[in-house]
């Protein structure tokens, strides 16, 4: 995996789309609890909230990894889902973007 370099501006720009993403995703899952909890009449469905949310946890944790080495393919994993667009990524160098759109499209072809 080829290592790229970040500005200041990209930097400061990777960290907004990161977060701006992880914010989504856990916005879903908030409204997905609330409505599992709603629903809840017994000690086994807060259990099985409980399992669904420490699952959710776990892949979070995994996939949001804010190390620059990592960002080229959380980008491309996100664009991929759909969870960022192509227009975040105007901010990033021309090789960066390219990159990003390539494991994006192999993602998306593994699927």
């Amino acid at each position: 995996m080829e290592e790229y370099s970040w500005s200041k501006i990209e930097k400061k720009e990777a960290r907004r789309i990161f977060d701006k993403a992880l914010q989504k995703e856990c916005d879903i899952m908030i409204e997905r609890i609330r409505d599992f909890a709603a629903m809840a009449t017994s000690i086994r469905d807060l259990a099985g909230i409980n399992n669904y949310l420490t699952k959710f946890l776990d892949k979070i944790d995994r996939k949001y990894d804010y190390r620059y080495s990592q960002l080229i393919n959380l980008f491309a994993l996100l664009l991929a889902e759909g969870n960022i667009s192509k227009s975040d990524l105007d901010v990033f160098s021309t090789d960066k973007v390219e990159q990003i759109a390539r494991i994006a499209d192999f993602i998306k072809n593994r699927r």
